[in-house]
């Protein structure tokens, strides 16, 4: 692949899979980043999880197989509800 200057490097190419999610609850956020750092380093920047834990069909699905105590979904119920409503906020830590 091309580099500064004009010249060749070599290059890798690889692919994670994602939840759609991600995108759909925010298209301003760049959730993915990568960067090259010196000769021999890449840093890559993604979220922790794969995907969103924000979604209620992730949450109805946890709550189907039994993952989670009633007290967990509740909690879970409740941050959802604080994050979709503070943008600025909560939104930005759960990112």
């Amino acid at each position: 692949m091309e580099g500064a200057n004009g010249l060749l490097c070599d290059g890798h190419l690889g692919f994670l899979g994602i939840d759609q999610c991600l995108i759909e609850e925010d298209t301003a956020t760049e959730f993915f980043k990568t960067n090259v750092c010196a000769d021999n380093k890449v840093l890559f920047a993604m979220p922790a999880l794969t995907c969103s834990h924000l979604s209620n069909e992730d949450r109805d699905a946890f709550a189907r197989r039994n993952v989670m105590t009633a007290n967990c979904l509740a909690v879970a119920d409740i941050q959802c509800d604080r994050c979709c409503q503070d943008k600025e906020g909560m939104q930005a830590d759960h990112q």
